[in-house]
């Protein structure tokens, strides 16, 4: 007596194949790339959600690597087909954002951003300024019509040889 359901079942053209989960790890490995990339752009503007978006966006490129690493060890039990191609494009994706971080990060880490403060005239006068920065008096000059945000940098002017990032702010009365 044969069952029904273990008869031959034809397919018809427009039936989609099911992936397997060395196929599923594989797109997920280049997808979270995407993913990362598009967390970054979302929260660039805002510096509070930017430290956000930088998090999640480190987080999915590792989460995307290891996926990209599962997929490519289901090859020997799923097969080669459609999961070595895009597993090898998400970490090659993954690495590239990695080398790129890497050194990003380590120019982050010696640097000191001090938010600094001055009035409306000071700004737009300009000026040579001496503050008290990490226990050492540091001058330097603000040129004239020097916008709100600007960024000043003093090279090696911090501790340890750090350099010192101004980031100027309108002082509030």
């Amino acid at each position: 007596m044969t069952n029904a359901t273990n008869e031959f079942q034809p397919t018809s053209p427009n039936t989609p194949e099911k992936r397997n989960f060395g196929q599923t790890a594989a797109r997920l490995s280049w997808v979270c790339v995407l993913l990362a990339v598009g967390a970054n752009y979302m929260t660039r503007a805002n510096p509070a959600s930017a430290m956000i978006g930088t998090l999640l966006s480190g987080v999915l490129v590792l989460l995307g690597a290891i996926a990209g690493l599962v997929a490519l060890g289901t090859i020997p039990k799923f097969g080669f087909r459609r999961i070595a191609a895009p597993a090898l494009i998400g970490l090659s994706m993954c690495g590239l954002i990695l080398a790129a971080a890497i050194p990003a990060f380590n120019q982050a880490r010696s640097t000191t951003r001090i938010p600094l403060s001055l009035t409306a005239e000071q700004l737009r006068d300009g000026g040579e300024y001496e503050f008290e920065v990490e226990g050492r008096s540091v001058d330097f000059v603000v040129p004239e019509n020097t916008a709100v945000g600007t960024q000043l940098r003093l090279p090696g002017q911090g501790v340890e040889g750090r350099d010192l990032i101004f980031l100027l702010t309108l002082e509030q009365p």
